[in-house]
Parts: structure tokens; sequence; C-alpha cells
């Protein structure tokens, strides 16, 4: 759970019936791997967020378990290739 900051692989395997291991297996043989799911689903949450509201992107950061503003604004830059400041005020433009 993103919001509470449980981004671990270790957190997310207390609601699986799974180790380590097997959970890491399952996931290579879907051709995954838990940090490839993370960054897919942390760019979903912080383009709704970016998109719907006006949370500071700190806040925002900090619900996606990034270890701070910095490191959020470089993997979202890497993955979108514009900072996160940026691509809300194209994505509220294109709105208008």
């Amino acid at each position: 759970n993103l919001r509470m900051g449980a981004c671990s692989v270790d957190a997310v395997l207390t609601h699986l019936p799974y180790s380590r291991t097997t959970f890491q297996r399952r996931l290579r043989e879907q051709g995954h791997s838990y940090r490839s799911l993370l960054d897919d689903v942390r760019g979903e949450k912080a383009v709704h967020f970016l998109r719907n509201t006006d949370i500071s992107l700190s806040r925002l950061s900090a619900l996606l378990c990034y270890e701070n503003q910095s490191a959020f604004t470089r993997a979202f830059s890497r993955k979108f290739g514009q900072s996160p400041s940026a691509w809300r005020r194209g994505s509220r433009r294109s709105e208008k």
C-alpha cells in the first residue's frame, strides 16, 4: 500500500502466502520484477495525482514511498521525459 508507506517487497509479502524466493521467481516467470511493478504503479499514481490534485511534490513523493522529492523527480523524468511540475502544467493546459 503506497499510501501507508509499505513499498518494500517484505512489506508486500506480509499480505501474500509466498516466500520472498517464490514471489520473485513467479514474477520472473511472468517477465516482471518487483522493482518494475513498483515503478509502474508509482508512475500511474503520480500521473493521477498530478492531473487531479494540487498536492505538493514533496507530499506526493512521500505518498509514493520515494526517499525524497529529488528521487521522485528523477524517476518521473526518466519515465515521462519531463519533470513532474512540467508534466502537471502541460496536463492542465491541454484540459482547457
